[in-house]
C-alpha cells in the first residue's frame, strides 16, 4: 500500500513537473503582456501577503492580475470570493487558459517561495520575480540548495525583488535561500495593512498554536493541550467574562483538540485553511508561541500573551530551533498555563521584539502602491 501510495505520488508530481515544463517552453515562444500572475503555498490556499496584494491590485489599483491555484475548489476558501471580478481572476494552474496567462505574464508574486513555484516551477529570466513572503521568521531557516534543474533549463532561481518587514530578515533569507542582499526592500507587508485597515476587536481570545514539525496528535495532546479539567476550567472562566476562546491551528498542523473540548460552549475550532486575519482582525488577545503571527498583530497595536509549554523540546539541537535570542524572549513573558495566558495581562513583547528584530516597519494606506511602484520600477 505504502509503495503504490508512493508511486502515485511521483506520477502526479512527474505530471506536474511536465505541465510547467509546458509553461515554461511557452513562455520562451511568446511575448509577455503586463499583467500579474500570483500565488501562495504551492498554489494550494488563497491567503497571505500576495493575497491581500491581489485584491488590491485588481479591485483598487485596476490592474489586470490573476491568481493562479492548484486548488480547483480554492473559492470555498474564502469569504471574500463572493466578488464575481475576483471569481473570474482565479484560474487553475493548468487550465489552458492557466497555462497561457502564466506564460504571458510580466509579474510573478510569490508568498511561499523564492524560485516562483507558488505560481510556476520554472520562471522565465525574462520575467520579473517578486517574493512578498509570507512571514518573519522565529523557526530556525534550513538551508535550501538551489534547483538543478532550473540552472539547467536556464530559470530563474532568485527573485528581484523580496519585500520584508523587519530588517533581520535580510540575513536569515539571503543565508536560507543563498540570496543576493541588494534584492531586499523593507516595505512591510501588505496582509498587516489589511489587519490594520480592518482591525475591530469583539470579545473574543485568538489561541494559534504552530505547527511542529513531523509531531502527531499523541505528541499535542501531551505537551501542547490542556488536559480537561483545565479546559472546563478555561471555559467556566470564559462564561463569567463573557468571552470566547477560538482555536485556530496552523494550515500544516495535523492536530486538533476536538475531543478534548466537546460540550465546552464557550470554546471553538478555527478553521485552519482559513486565512488568519479573518480571525486577527477580532481578537481582543492573540495567545501564541512560535508564531510569528505575532509580529503582525504587536505591530498594529494588539495584546500577545506568549504560552510555550514545549520549549525544551524546541531547544533539542535535534530539532529545527529557534533564531536565536528567542528563546530568551519567551522565557522572560510566556505564561505556566494556557488559563493564565487567558486571563492574565500581557507582557509589553514590543520592546524586547524589537530589540531583537529592529524596529517595525509602519504601513499604512499607501504602502501597497509604494509596494506596486517599486515593482514596476524593477
Amino acid at each position: 500500500m505504502k509503495k503504490y501510495k508512493k508511486f502515485k505520488k511521483l506520477i502526479k508530481n512527474l505530471r506536474e513537473i511536465s505541465f510547467d515544463l509546458v509553461i515554461f517552453c511557452l513562455d520562451k515562444m511568446i511575448s509577455n503582456s503586463n499583467h500579474f500572475v500570483l500565488g501562495a503555498d504551492g498554489g494550494k490556499r488563497y491567503a497571505d501577503n500576495t493575497r491581500y496584494f491581489f485584491e488590491w491590485l485588481l479591485l483598487e489599483q485596476n490592474e489586470i492580475a490573476y491568481w493562479i491555484t492548484i486548488d480547483k475548489s480554492i473559492k470555498k476558501f474564502s469569504d471574500k470570493l463572493s466578488n464575481k471580478k475576483l471569481n473570474e481572476h482565479i484560474i487553475y494552474r493548468w487550465s489552458l487558459k492557466g497555462i497561457w496567462l502564466i506564460a504571458r505574464s510580466k509579474y510573478v508574486i510569490c508568498s511561499h517561495s523564492t524560485n516562483g513555484s507558488d505560481v510556476c516551477r520554472f520562471i522565465n529570466k525574462t520575467k520579473k520575480l517578486i517574493s512578498l513572503y509570507h512571514a518573519t521568521p522565529f523557526k530556525k531557516m534550513p538551508f535550501t540548495p538551489k534547483c538543478k534543474i532550473r540552472k539547467f533549463i536556464g530559470a530563474k532561481y532568485q527573485p528581484d525583488l523580496f519585500i520584508i518587514q523587519s530588517p533581520c530578515e535580510v540575513k536569515i533569507y539571503s543565508e536560507a535561500y543563498e540570496l543576493k542582499k541588494d534584492i531586499f526592500a523593507l516595505m512591510g507587508y501588505p496582509r498587516v495593512v489589511a489587519l490594520a485597515l480592518n482591525y475591530n476587536p469583539e470579545p473574543y481570545i485568538l489561541w494559534c498554536p504552530t505547527f511542529r514539525d513531523n509531531m502527531d496528535q499523541e505528541y499535542f495532546e501531551e505537551n501542547v493541550y490542556p488536559k480537561k479539567e483545565e479546559w472546563k476550567a478555561i471555559n467556566e472562566y470564559l462564561l463569567k467574562t463573557n468571552q470566547r476562546l477560538i482555536i485556530k491551528e496552523h494550515p500544516y498542523s495535523t492536530s486538533s483538540p476536538a475531543e478534548l473540548i466537546d460540550g465546552l460552549d464557550m470554546i471553538e475550532i478555527g478553521s485552519k485553511s482559513k486565512d488568519i486575519n479573518f480571525y486577527l482582525s477580532k481578537a481582543s488577545l492573540l495567545i501564541t508561541d512560535y508564531s510569528s503571527v505575532f509580529f503582525d498583530f504587536l505591530s498594529i497595536g494588539g495584546k500577545v500573551n506568549l504560552f510555550a509549554p514545549d520549549l525544551n523540546w524546541y531547544k533539542d539541537t535535534s530539532n529545527r530551533g529557534l533564531m536565536p535570542g528567542y528563546i530568551d524572549i519567551i522565557r522572560k513573558n510566556q505564561m505556566e498555563s494556557l488559563i493564565k495566558a487567558i486571563s492574565k495581562s500581557s507582557p509589553n513583547l514590543k520592546n524586547d521584539i524589537i530589540n531583537l528584530l529592529g524596529p517595525f516597519k509602519r504601513v499604512n494606506k499607501n504602502t501597497n502602491f509604494k509596494i506596486y511602484e517599486r515593482i514596476k520600477s524593477i
